[in-house]
């Protein structure tokens, strides 16, 4: 019993003792809680505290300090759970649809209010024009790009030199093509063993898809549903016409949801839609030389440009303020956000970031991810309106839903027996039957997400 209380009066002490010592490393110091997505353990948490250590080590007056939460959706509860609390922290990273509900709840500092106008003249300046549109509300400045990404492209060099494919797709109807010429069955066992593509089901393709038909998600107002229109219900038919249709993909919709990316580096198909960061995850385990290309267009081009920006809190005292901003133009110098880039395959946020030298190698190195980065010039944003906070959740779901829609799977199973045959008036026939059920379900789903969301549209 003595040896157990001595135990506990030692880690008691040890305890207190460690407390007392972090707290005299910060004496004088001005403390800026950071709360972000990443995991303080991986690569890329790893990576933010290279930079912010660097940070503090520069400025040794103020100390900024990160907070993990390991994922985007607990940070987005820790924040609205913090706000309600009065508990924020100083700075965060964010979603543009939590900002403007902060910023409606006049929660978080304007930073163009704030800032010197010549300073953020500069900085805008050298911004790309869709993280400009990103971090503005109401015609002012209210955040700055943080971290962000958006798809690319990836291929199997090996694969299409192999088969002779020699042009990248540039539309739906190339991709398509491709794809069946890369879908084999290597054995001739009847199963296939390497397809075109391997995705999961997910918003984010189907958002491209809708905007590459020249269609919408809400209207510039926010006040219209546009994601049930007839260009989303083509848009949502292409993505599962490459299963049902064209046989040219094996989809996952639940389980480890990296797990496409997984199947792609060993082999099992020739392409795949991912996060350009997926490419800093990806290279360790290919067998085969990576290649990257832009995303694929239809009756225009379009790609989701995500990813969040940082934001100061109103709670911040002025001297948080002060270092607030200048950690955010620490990070978002062109210096940090080329080093940031190639650290973690983020995008750069600054145009003048490309001429970095860091930036210049690594193009050297590999010249297809420049191509990538330009993308941006048709980049769009996801709506920012605090309905879409939901309707994301809704649509999402309901995307889920489709694709797992009974009778659609009761019609691509008559479609097989009929395709297995070999009749090819029959077939077509068939093939427009299951057309008619897809464009009719999925229209349903649809129009199911859009009637949920409509409730927060005021």
């Amino acid at each position: 019993m003595i040896k157990k209380i001595f135990c506990l009066l030692s880690i008691t002490i040890l305890i207190f003792s460690c407390t007392y010592k972090v707290d005299n490393t910060l004496k004088g110091k001005t403390v800026i809680r950071f709360w972000h997505p990443f995991s303080m353990t991986s690569a890329l948490g790893k990576t933010l505290q290279a930079m912010i250590d660097e940070f503090n080590k520069q400025h040794p007056q103020w100390f900024i300090k990160p907070e993990g939460m390991g994922s985007y959706s607990v940070l987005k509860q820790k924040l609205l759970a913090a706000i309600i609390a009065e508990n924020q922290p100083e700075m965060a990273l964010a979603y543009q649809s939590w900002i403007t509900k902060f910023y409606a709840g006049k929660k978080i500092l304007v930073i163009e209010d704030y800032v010197n106008k010549g300073e953020l003249e500069e900085i805008k300046k050298d911004l790309f024009e869709v993280f400009i549109k990103n971090c503005t509300i109401d015609g002012k400045i209210v955040s700055m790009p943080f971290n962000k990404s958006m798809p690319v492209l990836y291929y199997n060099k090996d694969m299409f030199e192999r088969f002779n494919i020699k042009k990248l797709p540039e539309s739906w109807d190339e991709f398509i093509e491709i794809c069946k010429k890369l879908t084999i069955d290597t054995n001739n066992d009847g199963k296939i063993d390497i397809y075109g593509t391997i995705t999961r089901i997910n918003l984010t393709d189907f958002l491209n898809f809708i905007m590459q038909n020249d269609g919408g998600i809400l209207s510039e107002d926010g006040k219209e549903i546009l994601f049930n229109k007839p260009e989303a219900v083509e848009a949502l038919k292409f993505f599962f016409s490459w299963k049902y249709i064209h046989n040219i993909a094996n989809f996952y919709t639940s389980g480890d949801p990296y797990q496409y990316q997984n199947d792609f580096s060993s082999g099992k198909c020739a392409m795949i839609i991912g996060s350009c960061v997926s490419r800093y995850f990806m290279k360790y385990s290919l067998t085969f030389r990576l290649g990257t290309a832009p995303i694929f267009g239809n009756k225009k081009k379009a790609v989701n440009v995500y990813g969040t920006d940082i934001i100061i809190f109103n709670k911040a005292n002025e001297e948080q303020r002060k270092a607030a901003w200048e950690f955010i133009k620490y990070f978002i110098s062109p210096e940090n956000t080329a080093k940031w880039s190639v650290k973690t395959a983020y995008m750069p946020v600054r145009k003048s970031a490309l001429n970095n030298l860091i930036l210049k190698q690594e193009f050297e190195k590999d010249p297809e991810l420049k191509t990538t980065i330009l993308q941006l010039d048709y980049g769009f944003l996801e709506p920012a309106f605090e309905s879409w906070l939901l309707g994301r959740n809704y649509l999402s779901e309901e995307i889920n839903n489709a694709f797992i829609d009974k009778e659609i799977e009761k019609k691509y199973n008559e479609y097989l027996k009929i395709l297995k045959k070999g009749d090819e008036e029959e077939i077509k026939k068939e093939r427009e039957e299951m057309e008619k059920v897809l464009e009719n379900r999925i229209k349903i789903y649809l129009d199911k997400a859009a009637k949920k969301t409509s409730h927060w549209i005021f």
